[in-house]
Protein backbone atom coordinates (compact mmCIF):
# COMPACT_ATOMS: atom_id res chain seq x y z
CA UNK A 1 0.00 0.00 0.00
CA UNK A 2 2.90 2.38 0.73
CA UNK A 3 4.20 1.87 -2.79
CA UNK A 4 0.86 2.90 -4.33
CA UNK A 5 0.56 5.92 -2.02
CA UNK A 6 4.09 7.03 -2.91
CA UNK A 7 3.35 6.56 -6.61
CA UNK A 8 0.21 8.72 -6.46
CA UNK A 9 1.99 11.37 -4.40
CA UNK A 10 4.55 11.70 -7.20
CA UNK A 11 1.81 11.80 -9.85
CA UNK A 12 -0.06 14.53 -7.96
CA UNK A 13 3.18 16.48 -7.53
CA UNK A 14 3.73 16.19 -11.27
CA UNK A 15 0.25 17.55 -11.99
CA UNK A 16 0.83 20.50 -9.67
CA UNK A 17 4.25 21.20 -11.17
CA UNK A 18 2.79 21.05 -14.68
CA UNK A 19 -0.02 23.40 -13.72
CA UNK A 20 2.39 25.90 -12.20
CA UNK A 21 4.61 25.66 -15.27
CA UNK A 22 1.66 26.39 -17.58
CA UNK A 23 0.60 29.32 -15.42
CA UNK A 24 4.19 30.63 -15.46
CA UNK A 25 4.24 30.58 -19.26
CA UNK A 26 0.89 32.34 -19.37
CA UNK A 27 -1.24 29.51 -20.74
CA UNK A 28 -4.86 30.24 -19.83
CA UNK A 29 -6.08 27.41 -17.61
CA UNK A 30 -8.88 28.17 -15.23
CA UNK A 31 -8.67 26.95 -11.66
CA UNK A 32 -12.07 25.28 -11.97
CA UNK A 33 -10.81 23.19 -14.90
CA UNK A 34 -7.79 22.17 -12.86
CA UNK A 35 -9.97 21.28 -9.85
CA UNK A 36 -12.13 19.09 -12.10
CA UNK A 37 -9.22 17.44 -13.91
CA UNK A 38 -7.23 16.34 -10.85
CA UNK A 39 -9.92 14.17 -9.17
CA UNK A 40 -10.94 12.62 -12.48
CA UNK A 41 -7.34 11.83 -13.40
CA UNK A 42 -6.50 10.42 -9.96
CA UNK A 43 -9.65 8.28 -9.97
CA UNK A 44 -8.80 6.91 -13.41
CA UNK A 45 -5.22 6.18 -12.38
CA UNK A 46 -6.43 4.49 -9.19
CA UNK A 47 -8.83 2.18 -11.04
CA UNK A 48 -6.16 1.44 -13.63
CA UNK A 49 -3.73 0.49 -10.87
CA UNK A 50 -6.31 -1.75 -9.20
CA UNK A 51 -6.96 -3.54 -12.50
CA UNK A 52 -3.21 -3.90 -13.02
CA UNK A 53 -2.71 -5.37 -9.53
CA UNK A 54 -5.65 -7.74 -10.01
CA UNK A 55 -4.40 -9.05 -13.35
CA UNK A 56 -0.86 -9.49 -12.00
CA UNK A 57 -2.17 -11.60 -9.12
CA UNK A 58 -4.29 -13.66 -11.49
CA UNK A 59 -1.36 -14.31 -13.84
CA UNK A 60 0.97 -15.24 -10.98
CA UNK A 61 -1.56 -17.77 -9.67
CA UNK A 62 -1.62 -19.53 -13.04
CA UNK A 63 2.11 -20.27 -12.94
Amino acid sequence: MKKITKKYAFILTGFLFGYLLLVTFGVDISTSTFKLFIPVAVTGLFFGEMINVTTKRHKSNLN
